[in-house]
């Protein structure tokens, strides 16, 4: 269960890549992996730090959303997509 993974400290990317592998699959379309790490921590996990360290609240949520999801996402895939899905 989920609460068992963040315990350990473990990801289970490689079995939701296999959910999304096999909806894929049966829905014909294609799917696409983009890797968003760098970003995510000069965007989101340095924000959090820096607003921690300076006694605010941060709120990484929202600034994975407008930062990540919808700001270096779009940009790496760009907007000649009809639709997109992505996770969080």
């Amino acid at each position: 269960d989920e609460d068992a993974h963040v315990a350990s400290g473990e990801c289970p990317w490689e079995e939701d890549w296999a959910y999304c592998t096999a909806v894929c699959e049966q829905a014909g379309v294609p799917l696409e992996r983009v890797s968003l790490q760098r970003e995510y921590s000069s965007l989101v996990v340095d924000y959090l730090i820096s607003e921690a360290r300076a006694g605010r609240t941060p709120n990484p949520d929202i600034m994975c959303n407008s930062r990540v999801k919808f700001g270096a996402f779009m940009d790496a895939v760009g907007t000649h997509f009809a639709c997109v899905a992505s996770g969080h």
